[in-house]
């Protein structure tokens, strides 16, 4: 079922004229989910607790709603007993997951055809995810990216290392014609 989904998906994004492009580094703005937020509870003694960024689901086309990668989290510190040390204390610090945020287009392709082509793909309910390409450059000619996650990936996401298979599309691109 997945599977065939997954075909589905890449036969629609093909259709409504998207060119598979080679996987590539991208900085992930927006996942497309269709659950509440969850529960997820992280601690630390050694520096800052952090919620790890929003995975993906993969779901049929026209389901869920983009969000950020980036959730919104509360975190607080709380001195407690140290197991280790008996009689003494340790300060840990906690970061639990609040809420999805609204996606936040990246600022260095806000250029108008760039942010039009990239809000009909997401109108369109396709891509699990989408991503500007190269990542964290300020002067380059910024790629958006759609990711459909491959079902037959047995990885876990890691938010930043993008280990689950996909297949990336060429959303949208500005090339800044001076650079040539």
């Amino acid at each position: 079922m997945k599977r065939t989904e997954y075909y589905e998906k890449l036969l629609a994004a093909v259709r409504a004229g998207y060119t598979i492009v080679p996987n590539m580094p991208v900085d992930l703005f927006a996942v497309r989910v269709i659950r509440k937020p969850g529960m997820k509870r992280e601690s630390s003694i050694y520096g800052s607790a952090n919620i790890s960024d929003v995975s993906p689901q993969m779901l049929a086309e026209g389901e869920g709603k983009y969000v950020s990668a980036s959730p919104l989290q509360s975190t607080w510190t709380a001195t407690e007993p140290d197991p280790s040390n008996v009689g003494k204390t340790r300060e840990v610090n906690y970061a639990k997951f609040a809420d999805f945020t609204e996606v936040a287009f990246p600022l260095q392709s806000a250029r108008p055809m760039v942010m039009e082509a990239t809000q009909e793909a997401m109108a369109m309910k396709l891509f699990d995810a989408m991503g500007i390409a190269p990542p964290n450059t300020r002067n380059a000619d910024p790629m958006i990216v759609g990711w459909v996650m491959d079902p037959r990936t047995t990885k876990e996401w890691d938010g930043q290392n993008h280990r689950r298979r996909h297949v990336s599309f060429l959303v949208a691109w500005h090339l800044d014609m001076r650079t040539l």
